[in-house]
């Protein structure tokens, strides 16, 4: 029974590991993309209009399969996941048009190590000691970045810490649908229950997308959607906190994106702090693979 379980784990984890980079990929394009759009459009507007963008995308497969495939009695789950995922994509599209794009991107990567407390506390993913102690050091890790005493923080860079906490929210309550929903149910419902909270921002401050803004709007749509259906099917190979490295193939992607087309250098603080969190990340996605 052993001989037949440990491959198939190993073989979880690697399918999770590739999904991942592919997520990694997008998230990285899509700070660049956000970037550029922050310029002309307002951020409740692109909020507003990757939700309706996603509800569509999903529409066929809803059809096909009919309203039974989003039974569920997860609604609070759903919901909380929901409240996180909105607040938390608002407040990051905020801080891209403000912070650097590697301090922002560098910040995120504490994302994960949320997403390994949360689901500690609610479905039971074991976090042993060891892997406490380099959480810790992750998040001393953030403290370099932010640089709190040494500069004024923005509320901007302080916004991009809270994406982080509510990213690693949603991504905990992602891995725990994962275990009982169909993966494009739990990715509907994200879309479908974001929607009304963005209506009424998006009215409000709304932005009508210029014709040159559309190629690009696009594209931000289409990786987008490709990012979060790339992150719900890898934690539905593997546990989160062992996917931690393949999350962090964003930094130099970001860093050399951001230098070639902001002329944005990290200072030493950022590298030192982003290796620390890469290092602690290593180090619990360790943890995960010898207690898993």
């Amino acid at each position: 029974m052993r001989g037949v379980a440990a491959p198939a784990k190993y073989s979880g984890l690697i399918a999770g590991t590739a999904w991942m980079m592919g997520a990694s990929v997008f998230f990285a394009l899509t700070l660049v993309t956000v970037r550029e759009l922050t310029q002309t459009m307002s951020v409740f507007t692109l909020v507003f209009i990757r939700c309706v963008f996603g509800i569509l995308v999903l529409t066929p497969w809803l059809v096909r399969n009919g309203r039974g495939a989003l039974k569920t009695r997860r609604w609070t789950v759903y919901a909380i996941r929901a409240v996180a995922t909105y607040t938390g994509m608002v407040t990051f599209f905020y801080g891209l048009g403000v912070v650097d794009l590697a301090d922002a991107n560098a910040i995120q990567f504490t994302g994960p190590f949320f997403t390994v407390i949360l689901l500690q506390i609610f479905i039971g993913e074991r976090v042993g000691f060891y892997r406490w102690i380099a959480i810790g050091f992750g998040f001393a890790g953030v403290l370099l970045i932010v640089k709190p005493g040494f500069s004024v923080i923005v509320p901007a860079m302080l916004g991009i810490v809270y994406t982080a906490f509510a990213y690693g929210a949603s991504n905990a309550a992602t891995r725990a649908l994962s275990t009982t929903e169909d993966r494009n149910a739990v990715v509907f419902y994200m879309f479908a229950m974001m929607l009304p909270l963005s209506i009424g921002p998006a009215i409000i401050d709304w932005t009508t997308p210029a014709l040159s803004d559309l190629p690009l709007l696009a594209f931000f749509l289409a990786i987008g959607y490709l990012s979060i259906h790339c992150v719900t099917t890898a934690y539905v190979h593997a546990p989160a906190a062992a996917l931690t490295p393949a999350y962090y193939i964003q930094l130099p992607m970001v860093s050399a994106m951001a230098y070639a087309l902001y002329d944005e250098l990290p200072d030493t603080l950022t590298w030192v702090g982003a290796a620390v969190i890469c290092v602690s990340g290593y180090w619990v996605a360790r943890g995960a693979r010898r207690e898993g």
